[in-house]
């Protein structure tokens, strides 16, 4: 019962960071703060899109086997890389989160490590490189394949470092009073090999086929089949308002042109036809 009492008072606070999550993607053009509405201890955390933004990848953080690494080990030009920010001790929504990514990962088709590169960076200042890699063994044993766990990263690091990655990519975050709960926003960042933000995904659900095309997307075609490059290039536009791949305006028109040169080549076909079998 005190178990789940204890679950219980943090739902307010997980429906209200959810909610933040939801209205600060998108500042007013009057340049008003829509989580100035949410109670004092949560105003403010939210999501602030930088589209491009350069991650600080000279800033030095502890990986999950204790060494210290810098944040562009992890962008080698060739592999994107998805970046959760978070904190090991939450007790709910980075773990709704990362299974999220767990059950599209299963089915993405690309191998972490070979193809992308995943990074899970605590914000809370407190937690260390233990909990770092109890997370990343608990997140390989949920994917079922232990020969890509070089491909998942779980880094600590000080407050001024992880403070500064989150600022660029506008990640607002906020510790709330006399807890050790971090009110957060639902996102993840897909990032460019290079280090540059290239999509920002929300909730705890990602749909397999939007995470692997903001892959193929971010790579600039360096990964992926054939197909996923066709449909990148040619087919499919993102849709920020549904946050997912759709047809694109541009392959209905080609549609559609190719379609009415057909049915006219098709009449003219019939018309030659039956004016010789009139001769």
């Amino acid at each position: 019962m005190r178990r789940i009492l204890k679950h219980l008072r943090i739902l307010p606070l997980l429906a209200a960071a959810w909610l933040a999550t939801g209205v600060a993607i998108a500042r007013g053009d009057d340049g008003a703060d829509p989580t100035a509405a949410l109670p004092p201890a949560l105003q403010g955390v939210g999501i602030d899109e930088y589209p491009n933004a350069k991650l600080p990848l000279d800033s030095h953080f502890t990986d999950d086997t204790g060494h210290d690494v810098p944040l562009g080990k992890f962008f080698n030009g060739k592999k994107p890389v998805v970046l959760q920010l978070g904190y090991f001790g939450c007790p709910k929504l980075c773990g709704l989160i990362s299974h999220g990514l767990v059950d599209s990962t299963k089915v993405l088709g690309l191998k972490a490590g070979t193809d992308y590169e995943m990074i899970f960076l605590s914000v809370h200042p407190a937690e260390t490189p233990t909990l770092a890699s109890q997370a990343h063994d608990s997140f390989v044993h949920d994917i079922g394949r232990p020969e890509e766990a070089g491909g998942f990263h779980f880094l600590v690091g000080e407050q001024r470092a992880t403070q500064d990655l989150a600022d660029r990519v506008g990640f607002h975050f906020k510790k709330q009073p006399g807890t050790e709960l971090i009110a957060h926003p639902a996102v993840i960042f897909i990032c460019t090999p290079d280090g540059h933000v290239s999509r920002y995904l929300y909730g705890v659900d990602f749909p397999t086929r939007t995470l692997r095309l903001s892959l193929v997307e971010a790579s600039d075609g360096k990964i992926g089949s054939t197909l996923d490059k066709i449909f990148v290039q040619y087919c499919y536009d993102y849709d920020a308002k549904s946050q997912s791949y759709k047809w694109a305006m541009r392959t209905m028109r080609t549609g559609g042109i190719l379609t009415m040169l057909l049915l006219g080549s098709g009449i003219i076909w019939l018309i030659r036809i039956q004016s010789r079998a009139r001769n």
